[in-house]
């Protein structure tokens, strides 16, 4: 019966979601040249639809981790191979990390005063893109020769 109640009233969020955000949008398109003159109309429309949409993030972020958090807690062979996942790309940020550098040369980074930290901190995260995509690639791979040699 309780997961009843709860089936109906998340459903009803959503649907209260999406007329909010449909009026937001439309807002937004009928008053879109009015907003590039008047800076109050513009905050007035746009505050509310950032708010929204930061709400909503909010939501999904604590629902992803109680569920997740929920899921360790009954299932504690699960939460150690959870944990050793972190632990890995814990330690893959790490190593993307140490490989960047905090040059500040580019001309962008003088032009919004980004410092040596900063860019250190932006490389990084460029090169966990790059390790991880590569180790996705690599997976992908890996998994299509064991496919081929099961196959045999």
């Amino acid at each position: 019966m309780d997961n009843d109640i709860l089936v109906k009233v998340t459903k009803y969020f959503v649907y209260l979601m999406m007329v909010a955000g449909a009026v937001m949008t439309g807002l937004i398109i009928s008053n879109a040249d009015a907003m590039g003159t008047d800076p109050a109309l513009a905050a007035s429309i746009l505050d509310p639809t950032f708010l929204l949409g930061i709400g909503l993030l909010g939501i999904g972020i604590i629902a992803t981790l109680g569920f997740a958090i929920a899921q360790m807690v009954s299932e504690p062979k699960s939460a150690i191979m959870v944990l050793g996942s972190i632990a890995a790309l814990g330690l893959i940020y790490f190593l993307a990390y140490i490989s960047a550098s905090g040059n500040v040369d580019a001309k962008v980074y003088t032009e919004f005063d980004i410092d040596s930290t900063t860019s250190k901190l932006i490389g990084s995260l460029i090169y966990l893109v790059y390790f991880l995509g590569g180790l996705s690639i690599l997976t992908i791979l890996a998994s299509g020769v064991h496919n081929l040699m099961l196959k045999r």
